[in-house]
């Protein structure tokens, strides 16, 4: 990789010829390279953040540290739940021999609602979790987040 780190005072003192370097002018180089140095300071920090952004994509870890390290630096507590790997509750047959039954009103067990299938599906592709003592601007987060979020994909911001 490329290093922008330059000494443009030491530069400058080398390509002058020897009679020329007399204080006054050396002087007004440096005046003349300080500002170039600025500018190469300026590229270097643009370079930085640069290559941080790009560092991230739209992979669940990356971004989780990306979010981390913006909004929750210290304890690392915003992360992303797939809803893809959520458990849903099914309901079987006692015949089936599985862990829950639909039971019967007189049998007196906790009471489970019925859903449908497209119920289950959801169209949210992930939810990111925010802990509620966190502050945020739940705008400006989602903007954050569609910069690395893949088309198509669809999220939600929910506290814990």
């Amino acid at each position: 990789m490329f290093s922008f780190n330059i000494d443009f005072d030491d530069i400058g003192k080398k390509i002058i010829p020897i009679r020329k370097r007399k204080t006054r002018f050396l002087d007004f180089l440096h005046v003349i390279l300080n500002q170039i140095a600025l500018i190469n300071q300026q590229l270097i920090a643009l370079r930085d953040k640069v290559d941080y952004k790009l560092s991230h994509n739209a992979q669940i870890i990356y971004l989780e540290h990306w979010l981390n390290d913006k909004y929750d630096s210290v304890q690392r507590r915003i992360y992303i739940a797939d809803t893809a790997n959520i458990e849903y509750t099914y309901f079987f047959n006692r015949i089936e021999n599985r862990p829950v039954y639909l039971y019967n009103r007189s049998e007196m067990q906790t009471v489970f609602y019925l859903l449908n299938r497209t119920e289950l599906i959801s169209p949210i592709g992930y939810i990111v979790m925010v802990p509620t003592d966190i502050p945020f601007n739940s705008i400006e987060m989602r903007n954050d987040i569609l910069v690395y979020n893949m088309a198509g994909i669809q999220f939600t911001i929910q506290t814990f």
